[in-house]
């Protein structure tokens, strides 16, 4: 019987190390990436801001809101899809920054919103930009104090979802972009990863 229930531990374990990998990101705490995804870890924003020439972006107004900010002071790491999905479109990304994500609760949240809808309407050049959710508390990730955000991305056809939380480098947010036929799987996977993290 203990033979039994020892293979049984195995077997679920395989399992579960078959489905995700733990890695140290590059802000010094460990987090879960599902095994179908490959993580870019060593890109700043000014680099990834090269590589939208030509693109949807308003690189202006986006090195605007960036202005002042030092290279460590906000660098990002990707989570792309392997396979299936178009990685420009569909793809996860978490960041930290200089910041607390009390400084956020010290506002009404009515204007919040409406200040971060502005904010992501001029960065993407879309002056109709929708906002179909901005709220505190979700309940799906395991950080108390955090702000969600879901609107229109910088593409066609493509939603953004953000989770601004606390993390001991800093203030930190994970989002992803996606097609709404991918939106679930991603959305289910970016909140596996934020809950796996571990400081």
């Amino acid at each position: 019987m203990i033979k039994k229930l020892h293979l049984i531990f195995l077997f679920f374990f395989l399992i579960e190390s078959a489905y995700s990998k733990e890695i140290r990101s590059r802000f010094g705490f460990f987090i879960d990436v599902p095994s179908d995804y490959t993580a870019l870890q060593d890109q700043n924003i000014d680099d990834l801001l090269k590589n939208f020439e030509g693109s949807e972006l308003n690189k202006e107004y986006t090195n605007d809101v960036l202005a002042g900010m030092t290279k460590n002071e906000m660098n990002i790491e990707y989570y792309l899809p392997n396979k299936s999905m178009d990685p420009a479109i569909n793809n996860m990304y978490m960041m930290v920054m200089n910041g607390n994500i009390k400084e956020y609760f010290a506002y009404d949240l009515k204007e919040l919103c409406s200040e971060m809808q502005s904010l992501f309407s001029k960065m993407y050049n879309n002056p109709n930009l929708k906002q179909y959710d901005c709220k505190t508390k979700a309940k799906e990730i395991n950080r108390n104090l955090n702000l969600y955000m879901e609107h229109d991305g910088p593409f066609k056809n493509q939603f953004l979802y953000i989770y601004y939380f606390q993390t001991k480098g800093g203030l930190t947010a994970a989002a992803l972009g996606c097609e709404r036929k991918n939106c679930n799987k991603i959305k289910r996977d970016l909140i596996s990863i934020i809950n796996s993290i571990s400081e």
